[in-house]
């Protein structure tokens, strides 16, 4: 089964380098195909990350979920005896129009 990681993971965006990450509860559920992103707390949001193929999710804001779709564009996972790397791109739609292109590198140890 795909490796399956629960732990609270210091998070912030690139574009907030200047302000210190904070730990996020999480969850982490890793195959070859598939990185899925649960996010617990105050906002919860579950993203799926899947090369050529379009996962829809809700994104939750003070006044209400808005529908989001991530579309995969690379994942790449190396894995040794002491970690797990994990490079992402994808771009995010809302409403069927483009709202960002994003990367995103994970590192279990």
């Amino acid at each position: 089964p795909p490796p399956t990681l629960q732990h609270s993971f210091p998070t912030r965006r690139s574009s907030d380098l200047d302000v210190p990450p904070i730990a996020v509860p999480c969850m982490l559920k890793l195959d070859a195909n598939n990185v899925v992103l649960t996010k617990k707390g105050d906002i919860p949001m579950k993203m799926h990350f899947s090369p050529g193929i379009s996962h829809n999710t809700l994104y939750q804001t003070p006044i209400g979920a808005l529908p989001l779709s991530i579309d995969t564009t690379h994942l790449e996972m190396t894995e040794n005896d002491n970690e797990i790397r994990v490079e992402l791109s994808y771009s995010l739609n809302m409403n069927g129009s483009p709202v960002s292109e994003c990367t995103m590198s994970i590192l279990v140890q």
